[in-house]
């Protein structure tokens, strides 16, 4: 079985819920991934099994044309079109499967035209007025198509969790077979030990309590809420010590979180390392006592299915998380931590009480992390998602066209 993706992100893959899933959990399985979407490479790149097709950055005036070209030639090979994240595409995308009698499935991993209002009035904010018309007007038209098109439309929508499951049931009536949630999971690979981050262990006073971050530092995270927990936790426990694992697309988030962490009086208590590979990261995070994953509520994360909760328990790391959806599920169902308001308050809290019993913490995500690996590896998933494009791949189209298999690489 072939599928052609069109996807939002640069090629080759570098999300997991794509290279990992697709690029290979999918493709173990018999279900071949090629791709469609701008990279610097026209053919193979990096790591990535699948073939890709180049168009230009969506940026690009004609990007949608090239688009339209390059699917319309290559969809007879293809069982089934998936469209990931673009919500204009499916515009021009939807029809082109109808003619060529694919199937079609959308899949959402994040809120992405909410995602441009939101940012729209951050640029409001800070004085970029014709840069939030714009985005905002992107956001608002693509949010009606999305909702009138790209989802009522598709034979199946793959969304990210459980949460933005319920959100899409609520906006479409009788999807309630054609909508699957597809939360992020667990990649093996990624938990075994990296030697090349022994200096970064060897940097690193173990002697001391460490709580970990792993992920992203942009703005919209609010990390602030972290650093003022921990200025908190290091008043109960002064030798404890916070690791900020990653950084941000602007420069200037990861600046103004250092520059709090100086004002508020943590100093060295904080260890910014920038962005690392996965594999570093998490072998760096080892070190830890306590890791969080502090995601701020509202409609736009509420919907998400954060990677950090599920890495940490797989590492055997106890978790402060705060009150999302999914954490409160995965925390609920197979313990391994506390789920708390984001709140600086009662993340220092729940902090503290692991610190305090380290062993008792670190037995309870120890199993947490084993069952939640019968749940959410990415081999379980791949089977999941397998079985529904299957079945979708088998069914009569909806055209006269009849479906030109091919069981070769274009």
């Amino acid at each position: 079985m072939k599928l052609l993706m069109v996807l939002r992100d640069a090629l080759p893959p570098t999300r997991v819920d794509v290279s990992v899933l697709f690029d290979r959990e999918l493709r173990n399985q018999g279900v071949l991934t090629d791709y469609v979407g701008s990279t610097s490479s026209p053919h193979r790149a990096g790591n990535c099994r699948g073939r890709i097709y180049r168009v230009p950055a969506r940026t690009h005036p004609l990007a949608w044309l090239a688009e339209i070209v390059e699917v319309w030639r290559r969809l007879p090979d293809y069982d089934v079109l998936v469209v990931r994240d673009k919500p204009l595409s499916v515009l021009w995308l939807y029809p082109l499967a109808r003619l060529r009698g694919r199937p079609v499935c959308y899949w959402m991993s994040f809120p992405i035209p909410l995602g441009d209002r939101i940012a729209a009035d951050l640029h409001w904010r800070r004085g970029r007025l014709l840069r939030g018309l714009s985005v905002g007007l992107r956001g608002w038209i693509g949010e009606h198509v999305e909702r009138r098109i790209g989802v009522p439309r598709a034979d199946h929508v793959f969304a990210q969790s459980e949460a933005m499951r319920e959100r899409l049931l609520s906006t479409t009536a009788g999807s309630e077979r054609r909508i699957s949630a597809v939360p992020m999971g667990i990649d093996a690979e990624s938990l075994v030990d990296d030697p090349s981050a022994r200096p970064l262990i060897e940097s690193v006073d173990t002697g001391r309590p460490w709580v970990v971050y792993v992920g992203t530092l942009e703005f919209a995270r609010r990390l602030d809420v972290l650093l003022d927990a921990m200025a908190l936790v290091r008043q109960r426990h002064a030798d404890a010590g916070l690791l900020m694992i990653g950084g941000a697309s602007r420069r200037q988030d990861e600046r103004d979180l250092e520059q709090h962490a100086e004002r508020i009086g943590l100093g060295s208590a904080v260890r910014f390392t920038g962005p690392l590979p996965m594999r570093r990261a998490l072998t760096l995070a080892r070190v830890a006592t306590v890791a969080v994953s502090p995601i701020p509520p509202g409609p736009l994360f509420d919907v998400s299915s954060p990677t950090k909760i599920v890495e940490y328990l797989a590492l055997g790391l106890p978790v402060v998380a705060t009150d999302i959806p999914d954490q409160r599920d995965l925390l609920r169902r197979f313990g391994g931590g506390r789920c708390v308001a984001f709140d600086a308050q009662a993340l220092a809290e729940a902090i503290c009480e692991l610190l305090e019993d380290p062993s008792a913490a670190r037995a309870g995500a120890a199993r947490a992390g084993l069952a939640m690996l019968a749940e959410r590896s990415y081999p379980v998933l791949a089977g999941q998602v397998a079985k529904v494009l299957r079945t979708l791949a088998d069914r009569p189209t909806r055209t006269a066209a009849p479906p030109a298999r091919s069981s070769g690489t274009p």
